[in-house]
């Protein structure tokens, strides 16, 4: 990786993802057109520890040329395609956005948790048969 540019961060593949707040917002194919558009969302993923998915699930609306700002940017990001991107529900109860990764009690296995989720197992309180 070669780190972050103006909010963007490299991913191994070549595609980038955008941070706000420590949160992905979108990833991009930074002008190369041959990635995968599933690589660059797992990729994103593990690059940012958080399991993601598309904020749109249809693939012929999810992808959107950038800005014509970008006109006068590098000569390469006026191609560059963008999609916003959203963190993973919580694998525990599927209801809120997933916050952070816990391990349950017995158990070696990380779980993507929401934030009630996560407040319940430090109290000892999660039922997780719910």
């Amino acid at each position: 990786m070669t780190g972050v540019r103006e909010g963007w961060q490299d991913l191994p593949n070549g595609g980038m993802v955008r941070l706000e707040d420590g949160v992905p917002a979108e990833v991009t194919d930074a002008g190369r057109w041959d990635l995968d558009e599933h690589q660059i969302l797992a990729e994103a993923g593990r690059t940012v520890d958080m399991p993601l998915t598309w904020a749109e699930l249809d693939r012929a609306k999810r992808w959107r040329h950038t800005g014509l700002t970008t006109l006068l940017k590098a000569s390469n990001e006026w191609r560059w395609c963008v999609a916003p991107v959203l963190r993973e529900t919580c694998e525990l109860c599927g209801t809120e956005v997933g916050t952070a990764w816990i391990t349950l009690a017995g158990g070696p296995e990380r779980v993507w948790a929401g934030e009630q989720c996560v407040q319940e197992a430090r109290e000892g309180t999660l039922d997780v048969d719910q």
